[in-house]
């Protein structure tokens, strides 16, 4: 997207046919090693990487504090400190992956076992609600953090069938796509969630909190959902914890989805 805006610059001013203002090495310079980005192995660990950064960002740290907050009516603070048996579960999952891995030479099965735990995880966070005791959501967050398997699996599958002097452009690709399927996992359920929230307002019958979480205002109504809740009548907090909750789904079956991609 950068290259374009650039080249969008520069073609206000120079004809579309001009030669590009660049030195012939930028543009002989590949990111990664062409033999290797046509390999279906290569493409199959780059994906790999995509979709548990996706499915790591959307299912856990972004809808996870919007539940927190907005669901079970917890303070900011607190919200965090929610996330914490996630963030040490994903540690310890990279260290299992990368242990398993160095001990066994296979990536494969890891893989699969990281996408089949985060397809459980996502259907055990549709059970999520109002209700659910403290043990049980941090069971499921536990059962979700094995995405931290691909941390520590998936460059060293990647570099082990290249050459030393392609080990800095493979580098590269794996981080852009890393970074690529992080964005994607904080852009793609954010859309889907405004989506599905401003669809399902009319359930609110408030036209006060209505007011104060369409268009947008989802999120940042969230975050003080733990103070408005108590000058709210429980029936019409009912009503907006539904919303919340109904849009808090469609993102985990959307992880669900992209788990079940991972495993093929």
């Amino acid at each position: 997207m950068v290259f374009l805006a650039c080249y969008n610059a520069y073609s206000s001013r120079h004809h579309w046919l001009d030669p590009l203002p660049f030195p012939p090495a930028l543009l002989r310079h590949q990111s990664m090693p062409p033999y290797t980005s046509l390999q279906q192995s290569y493409f199959g660990r780059g994906l790999c990487t995509q979709l548990s950064g996706l499915n790591c960002n959307s299912s856990s740290r972004i809808n996870s504090t919007v539940y927190f907050q907005a669901v079970k009516g917890t303070p900011i603070l607190q919200s965090e400190v929610n996330f914490i048996p996630m963030t040490i579960g994903i540690l310890m999952f990279a260290m299992a992956g990368g242990i398993s891995l160095s001990k066994f030479g296979a990536y494969r099965p890891i893989h699969a076992t990281m996408f089949v735990l985060s397809s459980l995880a996502a259907c055990l966070f549709t059970l999520l609600d109002q209700g659910t005791p403290k043990v049980t959501w941090a069971i499921f967050e536990i059962i979700n953090a094995s995405l931290g398997m691909s941390f520590s699996t998936v460059l060293p599958a990647i570099l082990a069938s290249l050459p030393d002097t392609d080990v800095a452009s493979a580098n590269a690709a794996f981080s852009f796509i890393k970074v690529f399927g992080f964005v994607w996992g904080v852009t793609l359920p954010s859309i889907i969630f405004n989506a599905v929230f401003q669809k399902d307002l009319l359930h609110v019958t408030s036209i006060d909190l209505w007011t104060q979480i369409e268009d947008g205002g989802a999120y940042s109504f969230a975050s003080q959902a733990h103070r408005i809740k108590k000058a709210v009548d429980p029936r019409q907090w009912n009503e907006v914890v539904k919303v919340y909750m109904d849009s808090l789904k469609a993102i985990w079956w959307l992880c669900l989805g992209i788990s079940v991609l991972g495993l093929f």
